[in-house]
């Protein structure tokens, strides 16, 4: 199936394909990524390890609220392409649902604030500003799905972009006034987050007054219900290790964790950007009674070939990398290694998900997660106790490892699709060698 089997009707046929929104994306991304590692990297190197370890939990107890506030993300591109009521109306209906959701979330953790402190040591002025943050960016991600859906990745990676460049500035600005503290780095999350929601808000939401129609706020809601639960559960999943170190061994661990965990998670931050391309692309091939299996076998080549690229990266050149963080993070190298296999079965469930989700079993979704957590709890637990930083490491690959083959297996059941195929390996070849040769020329 050509590219322009991948966009609607209504859009030029030039508009781009997976392949090319992927790599748009990707580049976007972790171009964001690298920006946000600078960040990372002149906190630790200025504030230590546990600083790192307060902020890292902190950030993680916050993306359970960042579910919440995208919990009519993927609800709002779909009844767009649906084409049954206007941008106005869904987008409108989308913010309603996402300022009550994470409100409720930023409640939550205020109650539980004292709790989080006495079993993580997170104080409560640290916590609660960023739970907050979960409210500022609901105007982004109305803006960014807006822009999603009528397949304009660039502008959206660039609005993105911005606040991160933000954020560099601010603490390059900081260090060098000697003003870097725990409380001015949360203010900085705080500053370039309200920021990049001011200019998604002005350059990507609908224009006019925006509506509220309770019907389908509640059916996104319905929907989005069950895309919120996995992504919670993904959460836990993905914090598990950093939480439960940060419990057992403190937050200078943590600190050293996080800082290995979250460079094999580039991997999946990639994968992630790829699968914003399919998004769309499978919503209206769904939508038109097409078949799906040609974008997810390409989204799953696509991340396969990234993810072992940055693996071998990461294997030859983390020492190095680490060693700029300072001495002390250097120890977290042979959990990095091992978690560079953790990255690759992340990537690799990405497109599953989405394929999952796109066809209504976003509720399966949350079974096989609910599942992998049940799992992870208990032997992330043993495995930290015993064996420290490693033994977090072998766990969470273990079980994204098995996540990875369920999805491949519940995809299958539900629409007759393997994850890999001949003609998705050879299309993506041809598209890199196009690529290599414009380079070249």
């Amino acid at each position: 199936m050509d590219d322009d089997a991948l966009v609607a009707e209504a859009e030029p046929r030039t508009a781009p394909g997976i392949f090319q929104n992927s790599v748009s994306n990707v580049i976007g991304l972790v171009g964001i990524s690298a920006l946000g590692a600078l960040v990372g990297l002149l906190t630790a190197i200025t504030l230590g390890r546990e600083t790192v370890g307060i902020l890292a939990v902190a950030f993680g107890i916050s993306e359970f609220g960042r579910a919440l506030s995208a919990c009519t993300h993927i609800p709002s591109i779909v009844e767009y392409h649906a084409g049954k009521h206007d941008e106005r109306t869904i987008y409108g209906s989308s913010l309603a649902v996402k300022a009550i959701a994470s409100s409720g979330f930023v409640l939550l953790v205020m109650a539980l604030a004292p709790t989080v402190d006495r079993f993580l040591h997170v104080p409560p002025v640290i916590l609660v500003p960023y739970a907050l943050v979960v409210i500022l960016v609901t105007g982004f991600e109305v803006g960014a799905a807006r822009l999603e859906a009528t397949n304009r990745m660039v502008r959206s990676n660039l609005i993105n972009a911005s606040g991160t460049v933000l954020s560099v500035f601010l603490v390059t600005a900081l260090v060098v006034t000697h003003t870097l503290t725990l409380y001015t780095s949360v203010a900085v999350v705080i500053t370039w987050n309200l920021a990049l929601s001011a200019v998604a808000w002005h350059y990507a939401r609908p224009r006019g007054a925006l509506r509220v129609d309770v019907g389908l706020a509640w059916s996104m809601t319905r929907y989005g219900l069950r895309i919120v639960s996995a992504s919670l559960l993904t959460q836990g999943l993905l914090w598990t290790d950093t939480l439960l170190i940060s419990h057992i061994q403190g937050n200078a661990d943590a600190g050293v964790y996080q800082t290995v965990f979250t460079m094999t998670n580039v991997m999946v931050t990639a994968s992630s950007a790829m699968g914003v391309a399919l998004v769309p692309a499978l919503s209206r091939l769904r939508e038109r009674g097409d078949d799906t299996s040609m974008g997810y076998q390409r989204g799953t080549v696509i991340a396969l070939c990234m993810s072992l690229g940055i693996a071998l990266l990461w294997i030859v050149g983390g020492r190095f990398v680490l060693g700029l963080y300072g001495p002390g993070f250097v120890e977290g190298y042979p959990a990095l290694v091992v978690l560079t296999l953790f990255g690759i079965s992340a990537a690799l469930t990405v497109p599953a998900a989405t394929m999952l989700t796109i066809h209504a079993r976003a509720g399966l979704l949350s079974a096989l997660s609910l599942g992998q957590l049940l799992l992870n709890v208990p032997l992330n637990y043993f495995m930290i106790l015993h064996f420290g930083l490693l033994g977090a490491a072998v766990a969470t690959t273990m079980i994204f490892a098995l996540g990875t083959a369920l999805s491949w297996i519940a995809v299958r059941r539900t629409t007759g699709a393997w994850p890999l195929s001949n003609a998705a390996v050879q299309e993506v070849r041809e598209y890199a060698a196009k690529g290599v040769s414009r380079l070249r020329g």
